[in-house]
């Protein structure tokens, strides 16, 4: 099978940094991706380490995106969540929570352990009723915006190295 007929999830805490990062590198390279995240909620950084913006899955980019602009937009340029927001948007209009998603994957890279634990607790809490098999992949990958692309790299190379290469003959 091909990696542009693969189904991929690519999914982190928030569907914010790791995941979006290796999502939109994965759209970028053809492959079949979506993104999700396994919180709660969705919490981004804020004015301190105390204080993060949180907000519920579904939520806007834009939204978000206009919310930190009107609190403080010179830290959040600084800090980076604006560019990602703003790259978050012209993926897809909102985080989403794997937990709630009906979809099928061949493959899910996950950017954590506690979110890798919390994909098989998914899976081992609900009833199969297809059967289908998923390779679930762990990559611990730091939380920060250059680990996110090095880890996103990482994710697509794998898995372009990883799909079986179909033979051709002169």
């Amino acid at each position: 099978m091909e990696h542009r007929s693969l189904r991929f999830g690519c999914v982190c805490a928030s569907n914010q940094n790791r995941s979006m990062e290796a999502h939109d590198l994965f759209l970028k390279n053809g492959f079949n991706v979506k993104s999700y995240g396994t919180g709660s909620s969705v919490k981004l950084p804020g004015q301190s380490i105390h204080q993060p913006n949180v907000y519920g899955f579904n939520t806007p980019y834009q939204t978000m995106l206009e919310d930190l602009e009107a609190q403080d937009k010179d830290l959040y340029v600084q800090n980076g969540v604006l560019r990602m927001l703003k790259r978050n948007s012209n993926i897809k209009r909102a985080p989403e929570r794997f937990q709630e998603t009906s979809e099928k994957f061949d493959v899910i890279i996950t950017f954590e352990d506690r979110v890798f634990e919390a994909v098989l607790d998914h899976f081992n809490s609900k009833r199969s009723i297809t059967f289908e098999m998923a390779h679930v992949v762990n990559l611990e990958v730091n939380d920060t915006h250059a680990h996110a692309a090095i880890g996103a790299k990482y994710a697509v190379s794998t898995s372009i190295c990883s799909s079986p290469v179909r033979e051709t003959r002169s």
